[in-house]
């Protein structure tokens, strides 16, 4: 499921990503990539307060994956919110 929601997201077809992402996460909670996916898929549909918290909770699963630290950078950049 992780790789097929990987595959919508870079074919443009973010709400599906977002659905096998989720059933993946429903499997497998303890996997960084898939809430990065989520978080990259709901990034691209502009949802990016959601997107933070699955970037988030990637730290939470492995407190030291750069790929979440830059994703959540970028998005906080996108809001504006260059301070944090």
């Amino acid at each position: 499921l992780y790789f097929w929601a990987v595959a919508l997201n870079r074919l443009g077809r973010h709400a599906e990503a977002v659905e096998k992402a989720k059933l993946a996460l429903a499997l497998t909670p303890d996997k960084p990539e898939l809430y990065l996916n989520l978080g990259d898929s709901l990034a691209n549909l502009g949802k990016l307060d959601v997107a933070m918290a699955n970037y988030r909770h990637a730290l939470t699963v492995k407190p030291d994956c750069e790929e979440a630290y830059l994703s959540l950078g970028i998005a906080l950049c996108r809001l504006g919110k260059h301070a944090e």
